[in-house]
């Protein structure tokens, strides 16, 4: 029996014809603030775009018409704010919302601005609700205030996904400034003790070696990766490189794209695999991967000074079906040494309208 291909490429939740918008999941995000409506939108968008089945976006109730316009595919919740924000009475009626419903994961964060009513607000729906979690934004700036992972206790067990810059990475870590990457995403995944992802130049991607083993991820007679990454041991965690984008992501709403991304993956892979940690850091590794490529495709497009997040989610058919074609390439030749360059996909799949030759 051949081993089974252990690539980002392969991390893909699998998209079978017999099905409906339930089988992919049911999404929640908490998102948005007077002024950043913005960020709940371009997540939202994104989710969908990463194959959610529904996505509905819980927000301050001052600022739910606008999320509605701006995106008719998502479902809305108004929840009582002040001045346009969260507070506790919001987590009150946001977790009564969330029990007459079936969402199948959370991400909370993106626009929610970050004050002590809205640091409450965070607190209490983290230690609240037992759903699978992307923790992003202002929710790990909120976490940060509220004095770090070590003071929400969580009721459930399923692991987090965290997607810190290295600014927020720097206040959940009390380290004044992020020199060394690999020692600082190594601490955020012992803190969250779930997957911790690192944005920036080659984002890392993070998990505790008592959850995984570098082995996990090793496929094929000669353990290559198709899009040069890497996954290695580094103290007591399991790491992933990612290599794909540039400074085309250097923009704001990039991250809350990638927020939305990587919890409609984890969503779907949940469900299909079950909510562990090696499908949250499959499902981390893969949406990284991918959002890398959105990157590279819009930059090919616009220039990658004049890219702007909202043409991400534009460009992710395109990155999605590059992924899909690495990985049938990379089946049909296992037993070779795989050496597929992801821009080049990217490339020719504009050149044949959307086609990538083989």
């Amino acid at each position: 029996m051949k081993p089974e291909i252990q690539i980002p490429e392969s991390f893909l939740p699998l998209r079978p014809d017999y099905a409906n918008k339930y089988t992919f999941g049911s999404l929640l995000i908490i998102a948005g603030s007077k002024g950043m409506t913005g960020a709940a939108v371009l997540a939202a968008k994104a989710a969908l775009r990463a194959g959610a089945g529904l996505v509905t976006v819980a927000c301050p109730d001052t600022e739910r018409a606008i999320i509605a316009t701006a995106l008719p595919e998502t479902m809305t919740f108004g929840a009582y704010s002040e001045n346009g924000a969260f507070c506790a009475e919001s987590a009150k009626e946001i977790l009564s919302f969330v029990k007459s419903r079936k969402f199948s994961a959370m991400l909370i964060g993106p626009g929610l601005s970050c004050t002590e009513k809205t640091t409450e607000f965070v607190k209490i729906i983290m230690e609240n609700t037992a759903l699978p979690a992307v923790i992003d934004a202002d929710a790990l700036n909120c976490v940060s205030k509220a004095g770090g992972f070590d003071r929400i206790k969580r009721i459930s067990a399923v692991p987090v996904i965290i997607t810190p810059h290295e600014g927020e990475a720097a206040r959940l870590t009390g380290i004044k400034k992020i020199e060394d990457r690999r020692a600082a995403v190594r601490k955020l995944a012992s803190l969250c003790t779930g997957i911790a992802i690192l944005k920036g130049p080659e984002t890392l991607v993070a998990c505790g070696s008592r959850y995984l083993h570098k082995e996990d991820f090793l496929y094929g007679a000669a353990g290559n990766c198709s899009s040069k990454c890497a996954f290695s041991e580094y103290g007591d965690c399991i790491e992933y490189r990612n290599n794909t984008g540039g400074s085309e992501l250097a923009k704001a709403g990039s991250g809350d794209v990638l927020a939305g991304i990587i919890s409609s993956i984890y969503m779907q892979n949940g469900l299909a695999k079950g909510f562990n940690h090696k499908t949250a850091f499959e499902s981390a590794a893969v949406s990284v991967h991918i959002h890398g490529l959105c990157g590279l495709s819009a930059a090919e497009k616009y220039t990658k000074r004049c890219v702007i997040a909202s043409d991400l989610a534009e460009e992710m058919p395109y990155a999605f079906r590059a992924v899909e074609r690495i990985y049938e390439n990379a089946v049909e030749n296992m037993n070779n040494s795989i050496g597929y360059g992801t821009e080049n996909t990217v490339t020719e799949e504009k050149k044949n309208g959307g086609k990538a030759e083989k």
